[in-house]
């Protein structure tokens, strides 16, 4: 939020958001706080808020529309650096980052299933091979992969949109030879997935 404006769209779609069960809360930039009805309004909505005060802007050459809109943009890249940290803090908090890695990576293209192979190999220190191995087998829940080598790409990715927690699974499959309903049912047992992988592992 910057201005009353935009308050009332955006109390609509939180309470939508609070009626599926989901927990809101608001960023403002260069929010007048002096304004005490429409604090008061913004409490009311958004139990919890984050003021992003922005310093002035030092004079710049152009029109006055040219430095508001340098001011807007100023503005809009903050509140993406705070809804960053805040998704990944969120992301930290419910156990999907184990060691500065997010490994509850949905493949959802090419370049997130090369990711994959890339953290499976990294985490548990094994050839590329067998972090590829891994991953088609959490992906297929299958022991035997050889058939899947040679498969295009674009196959796996359709295959992994449907598919959750491919990584963890192949984490542990390539760490600790399990097979990959063995898995899944060691990170049934500690839905954490961090804390699954931790505990497993350090085992």
């Amino acid at each position: 939020l910057s201005s009353s404006d935009e308050l009332g769209d955006c109390a609509e779609l939180a309470e939508k958001l609070k009626k599926t069960g989901g927990h809101v809360m608001a960023v403002l930039c260069n929010f007048h706080q002096t304004d005490t009805k429409l604090s008061a309004s913004v409490s009311s909505v958004f139990p919890q808020s984050v003021l992003l005060q922005m310093p002035p802007v030092p004079p710049m050459s152009g029109s006055a529309a040219i430095q508001e809109a340098a001011c807007r943009r100023l503005e809009e890249f903050s509140l993406k650096l705070v809804c960053n940290a805040v998704t990944t803090g969120a992301h930290i908090m419910v156990g999907k980052v184990y060691q500065n890695f997010m490994v509850d990576v949905q493949i959802r293209n090419n370049k997130l299933y090369h990711r994959a192979i890339r953290i499976v190999q990294h985490l548990s220190d094994c050839s590329l091979d067998t972090a590829t191995r891994a991953v088609l087998s959490a992906l297929y829940d299958t022991d035997d992969v050889t058939p899947l080598l040679g498969v295009n790409v674009s196959q796996h990715v359709e295959r992994g949109t449907k598919q959750k927690k491919v990584v963890p699974v192949a984490l542990l499959c390539a760490t600790l030879k399990l097979s990959p309903s063995q898995a899944r049912q060691r990170l049934s047992d500690t839905p954490v997935i961090r804390h699954a992988i931790s505990a497993s592992i350090n085992k």
